[in-house]
């Protein structure tokens, strides 16, 4: 056999309680630690070097960014700055350090790989099966993207990969220095960007793994901003979104010239901030496409960063049979549903698991990003705004089921950049149906009042007579 099937050795709502609670408990002593952090953004005029010669506390310079993260609160530095008037006109905006959070990564259902070989028969990829169809019932094709045209970095900022899992190691590189870790020692699951919490490594695989994955040919890089808690903060994710810019600029440019592709996911969220907005800004302005999770909230994403930043594509989560997932988030601010619920992917240590969320839909829909700037035969086909629309335009239309508002559009895994002819003539057909159904309305509004007018009319007559 090539599975161990470890369901009947999976938690119970009880120890779910007791991961939860020592989530909560972590995430007191990070929320207390944020609590003395600030994140300084800097004006374009000054220097960062210039400005830590003459505070007091230690700073880490976000040198892609503008920003300086402090050793202090936001409090502590405005009254610090007071009386340094020559460097307090460099900030532009003091923000105190807040707490983002992965979501859980304990799966109801896991299964572990016994050996290195794979079974695409293993599990149920639904979610592959209904991406690449228009309509709702599933057909059992599971067509993964074969085009390799152009690389495609994929960064996924997230809580570490298993880089070795064999879903995933022809994905990602072996170079420690094409990752970024940061925690150092602190996680003791075994290596550089390694993921103990398991919540990166089922994202990757919805991106780029063997049999899970849409885009088996992405170029996976782990980008670690949480451990073993998937408790992280904004200052930690500026980190790296810093480290992303540096590697993007090293490997994908010459000069200000993009000469491949990238693409990053973020399948995370928290309370607005807009530092945090910014430095995800500074993805989209140096032409990376930027794919993040609505959230799980079941309330609007247009609450959440970075899910209400208008330049990303923000994902929600759809059920088997298209109903909005129960705990997706909605709203003007969604941009695409995609699959969410139950979904089969990698998990650390050689296994595959199900999980739901947000979290699991932002990933399928950079495998299907990623796939598209592949095939693209033209370098302005890159550009992150291009992408959005195209992603919004390729979708299916009007078929998520729900009552809450925004898009009803479920991802469609074209090869293309440019809107299908598909795509669009589903639109129109739509839309035509839907506008003969109103003129029919009205029509028979119209008509009912002129009977109704033409036998008051006669009722007058007859009394008349």
């Amino acid at each position: 056999s090539k599975v161990e099937d470890l369901s009947p050795k999976m938690a119970t709502t009880k120890v779910f309680l007791f991961f939860a609670s020592i989530a909560i408990a972590c995430s007191v002593s990070i929320e207390d630690l944020a609590a003395q952090t600030s994140i300084l953004t800097l004006k374009s005029s000054c220097e960062a070097e210039h400005f830590l010669e003459f505070v007091d506390f230690q700073g880490k310079h976000l040198n892609h960014l503008g920003m300086i993260v402090m050793s202090a609160s936001s409090a502590e530095m405005e009254n610090h700055l007071q009386s340094r008037a020559s460097i307090a006109s460099c900030v532009s905006r003091i923000e105190n350090d807040a707490i983002h959070f992965f979501p859980n990564a304990k799966p109801d259902k896991r299964v572990r790989l016994v050996d290195d070989s794979t079974l695409s028969s293993t599990v149920n990829a639904w979610h592959l099966d209904r991406v690449n169809q228009r309509e709702t019932d599933l057909d059992g094709d599971n067509n993964q993207n074969t085009v390799t045209s152009n690389r495609v970095d994929a960064y996924i900022i997230d809580t570490g990969v298993d880089r070795f899992h064999p879903e995933l190691a022809a994905s990602c590189p072996t170079d420690e220095s094409e990752h970024y870790e940061a925690y150092g020692s602190d996680d003791p699951c075994g290596f550089y960007a390694c993921d103990s919490y398991g919540h990166g490594t089922h994202v990757s695989g919805l991106v780029g793994s063997v049999h899970y994955g849409y885009n088996p040919h992405a170029t996976i890089h782990a980008v670690k901003v949480s451990n073993y808690s998937g408790y992280t903060s904004v200052s930690i994710i500026l980190e790296g979104i810093n480290w992303v810019v540096g590697h993007d600029k090293a490997i994908s440019k010459d000069g200000e010239t993009r000469v491949s592709p990238a693409v990053v996911n973020m399948s995370l969220g928290g309370r607005v901030s807009p530092t945090l907005d910014d430095g995800v800004k500074t993805l989209t302005a140096g032409g990376i496409v930027v794919v993040v999770a609505a959230g799980n909230s079941d309330t609007d994403a247009c609450t959440f960063s970075p899910a209400h930043i208008p330049e990303l594509i923000t994902v929600g989560a759809s059920e088997q049979g298209d109903e909005r997932a129960f705990f997706s988030n909605y709203g003007d601010c969604v941009d695409v549903y995609a699959p969410g619920y139950n979904v089969w992917s990698t998990l650390p240590d050689n296994q595959l698991g199900e999980l739901s969320g947000t979290s699991m839909s932002s990933p399928i829909v950079v495998g299907i990003v990623s796939a598209s700037l592949a095939a693209a035969s033209d370098s302005a086909l890159w550009d992150p705004a291009q992408m959005q629309e195209s992603i919004k335009c390729n979708a299916t239309p009007d078929v998520v089921t729900d009552s809450v508002e925004g898009t009803k559009s479920i991802i469609y895994d074209v090869n293309t950049i440019e809107c299908s002819s598909s795509s669009s003539w589903f639109s129109y057909i739509v839309g035509v149906i839907v506008l003969l159904i109103t003129l029919l309305c009205n029509l028979s509004v119209r008509v009912g009042t002129l009977r109704r007018e033409n036998d008051a009319a006669k009722e007058c007559n007859y009394t008349k007579l």
